[in-house]
């Protein structure tokens, strides 16, 4: 399994499986800048960071194996430790399917971040 590090117009999210499917929408996009929101980045960070972000932009471009599809099949929600993971099928174009894994933390302020 490998931890969900990739990447659409991703804001913040009110339950712990919107932000995930809000993660996987920026990843199937390619929305480095909107995946890092979801981590609790700050505007700050993230302009600071843009180097780094042409990057992977450019290294992700260049392994033309996009996705397809995700579906998530398993979720595990503890409100009460404020954490969250879900395994997620992930189909691509070249490589077929891979199981992948999103974990999330719940800030001070409520929110659900990748973590």
């Amino acid at each position: 399994m490998v931890m969900v590090l990739a990447l659409s117009s991703c804001g913040g999210a009110s339950t712990p499986r919107e932000t995930a499917e809000k993660a996987m929408k920026c990843r199937m996009n390619n929305d480095y800048e909107g995946f890092l929101r979801l981590t609790g980045m700050s505007e700050q960070e993230i302009k600071n960071n843009q180097e780094e972000l042409k990057r992977l932009a450019a290294m992700q471009a260049g392994q033309e194996d996009c996705i397809k599809s995700y579906e998530i099949i398993e979720e595990k929600i503890d409100e009460e430790k404020g954490r969250a993971s879900f395994i997620i099928n992930v189909s691509y174009e070249k490589r077929g399917a891979n199981r992948e894994i999103i974990k999330l933390e719940k800030s001070q302020d409520g929110q659900w971040l990748v973590h």
